[in-house]
């Protein structure tokens, strides 16, 4: 008899990095709550340097929290790769048999349910203090969520690329692979 090697389905590996992530996040609220503080205090500072004129609050309101939210999920790029690369789990996960590429996708994920989804669920009240109404309240959260999952895709891979510097081709082409998927192809007019 002969003995068939199995590997694991792509949605196991998919599944295991996720829940990895999910659960070292889970041990250091920090690296969680950073971003998302960082997120309310920007918000909230802007509005004291300008001064209660409700139409100049109303004008900058979605542009001050689109820059907050970026600069906040920017916050959480430092240290993505470098746990990873410090015990040695990044090795790991290059050897493993499932694609790197679906592994990169499952620490996006995770990294954008972490801090994009703290910071859309408190993007609302943010406009509320700016008296946004609701329209552009709805508007803003729907611009934002493309946005920062965006966001976490492209600037993943030079994150990783800075951190792991041997490591950074492959990482980097995982990204410049996602890159690619979100673009849209142009039309000839």
């Amino acid at each position: 008899m002969s003995e068939q090697t199995t590997y694991p389905r792509l949605v196991d590996g998919f599944r295991a990095v996720l829940v990895r992530d999910l659960l070292l996040a889970w041990k250091r609220p920090g690296d969680i709550l950073n971003p998302l503080f960082f997120f309310a205090m920007v918000c909230t500072l802007f509005p004291l340097a300008l001064g209660p004129d409700v139409d100049q609050l109303r004008a900058i309101g979605p542009g001050v929290t689109w820059v907050a939210a970026l600069l906040a999920m920017l916050l959480a790029l430092n240290s993505l790769f470098l746990g990873d690369y410090e015990d040695g789990s990044l090795e790991q996960l290059l050897l493993s048999p499932q694609p790197l590429p679906m592994l990169a996708l499952a620490k996006t994920a995770a990294h954008w349910l972490l801090t994009g989804l703290p910071l859309l669920l408190v993007a609302p009240l943010i406009g509320v203090s700016y008296q946004l109404e609701s329209d552009v309240i709805r508007i803003m959260v729907l611009t934002l969520l493309p946005g920062l999952d965006r966001r976490s895709i492209d600037r993943r891979h030079q994150s990783g690329k800075r951190a792991v510097e041997p490591f950074g081709a492959a990482i980097g082409n995982a990204g410049a692979y996602f890159r690619c998927a979100h673009r849209v192809p142009r039309t000839n007019r």
